[in-house]
């Protein structure tokens, strides 16, 4: 770790070769203050991180190289520029939402990419890039047969596609994990470390769940399109009320659509309709219960919102392959 007057630097002790890295080194060391972090975990995997405010009106270019990246933004917006088209990462200037963002992205070759800074910006984030030597380590490899997951054939023809990207809402499990990666919460660096080296492992689990579904319609989406931010509220909308019951009436009229036209973008934009969404989310929140909080399958019928437990656990099997007592027993175990 190392401070000059702006920011403190997080990196590793040992020598590496992290082209992130030595691009902040060397170019943008005067364009932010806060606390930012490079460090190549043990498991293989670069990660990361920073908690920062930004100094200047201007642009920073440099060279990425291949790989699978997962980002989570907390605050603030990036706009930044993959062989120049332009790419977004959370609202808009004039959008107060605070919700989470997420989003998974391919690159199969190095691309040139460019960031933008805005002077008074404060940004807070996290980047993993995950290389295919490290997903063929995962069992994620060519040699895939017909008797692969769905996830594994999902997640690995994504991985094989360039400049292509997938949405992510995280949970609020994720969302924890990813703020105790920038402030993890003990006092010694042996347990910072750890505690950074599972919390970005944690991270890349739940971001690849998203592949246990294909959302083709989020894939082919205009990779040079401003994302529209009332579909951003519209998510904004959906996590903040998730323990309500919520009508197409009522998301409709906050963000200022048609209950028709809701429906229509919202499909074009992210593969499935509102209720589906909603009931996704539902029993995502459910299993993280089961498996972050111990709760019951009783209890996890109720945060899902089904009162017949045979429905519960018949919808739950088919959004996750496995029944909810799977996972009630996995925590008691």
């Amino acid at each position: 770790m190392s401070q000059n007057n702006n920011y403190t630097l997080i990196k590793n002790d040992r020598p590496g070769n992290m082209r992130q890295l030595e691009e902040f080194i060397s170019k943008d060391t005067d364009k932010i203050a806060g606390r930012i972090g490079f460090i190549e975990l043990n498991s293989g995997i670069d990660l990361h991180f920073s908690d920062i405010t930004e100094l200047v009106n201007e642009r920073s270019e440099s060279l990425s190289d291949a790989s699978l990246t997962i980002s989570l933004l907390l605050e603030g917006q990036v706009k930044f520029y993959m062989n120049e088209k332009p790419y977004y990462l959370g609202a808009n200037d004039n959008d107060e939402s605070r919700v989470a963002i997420g989003k998974i992205w391919s690159t199969t070759k190095p691309v040139r990419f460019a960031r933008s800074f805005q002077k008074g910006r404060r940004v807070k984030k996290i980047i993993i890039n995950i290389d295919k030597d490290w997903l063929a380590e995962m069992g994620l490899s060519e040699t895939l047969d017909n008797s692969a997951s769905h996830l594994d054939k999902s997640l690995f023809e994504f991985a094989c596609s360039h400049l292509n990207y997938k949405d992510w809402i995280p949970s609020k499990q994720a969302i924890k994990a990813a703020e105790e990666i920038i402030n993890p919460p003990h006092d010694a660096e042996c347990m910072k470390k750890m505690v950074r080296e599972c919390r970005a492992i944690e991270l890349v689990t739940m971001a690849f769940e998203q592949f246990t579904k294909p959302s083709p319609a989020i894939l082919k989406q205009r990779t040079d399109s401003k994302p529209n931010c009332r579909l951003i509220k519209v998510l904004n909308f959906i996590e903040n009320n998730l323990n309500s019951e919520l009508t197409l009436e009522e998301i409709a009229k906050t963000v200022g659509f048609s209950v028709s036209s809701l429906q229509r973008h919202f499909k074009t934009t992210y593969g499935s309709t509102v209720v589906e969404y909603i009931r996704k989310r539902k029993l995502e929140l459910a299993k993280d219960a089961m498996i972050y909080e111990g709760a019951s399958v009783t209890q996890a019928c109720f945060i899902a919102g089904y009162s017949n437990p045979s429905s519960f656990a018949t919808a739950f099997k088919r959004a996750f392959g496995q029944c909810p007592k799977t996972y009630s027993q996995a925590v008691a175990i």
